[in-house]
């Protein structure tokens, strides 16, 4: 996608290093969480996830960055791990973003 802003949110797990099968099974159910509200409106995909250092991040990218986190929030806000925030990006890399703490 072109000219996209973006949603990217960070979670701490509750293991230190890879996650186990059961962390795994929580952010992949997420995921499919987030891509069916994406979907809905045609806000934006998720991008993927990448695990290190006990966090895993997901990437979210859409047209309208303000509108695809206040669609996903009440998700992001369910997720049992933590603490987590979402930086949204307002443009391209290096445009105006906010975190907000979940």
């Amino acid at each position: 996608m072109s000219s996209e802003q973006a949603v990217i949110v960070t979670y701490a797990l509750p293991v230190e290093g890879f996650p186990g099968p059961v962390e795994l099974n929580r952010v992949s159910q997420l995921e499919r969480e987030l891509e069916e509200a994406t979907g809905r409106g045609d806000l934006g995909e998720l991008d993927g996830h990448e695990y290190g250092g006990g966090q895993v991040q997901l990437f979210l990218y859409g047209q309208d960055a303000r509108r695809l986190f206040t669609a996903i929030e009440p998700l992001l806000r369910g997720f049992p791990y933590g603490p987590g925030r979402a930086v949204v990006r307002l443009g391209e890399p290096g445009a105006s973003e906010f975190v907000v703490e979940l």
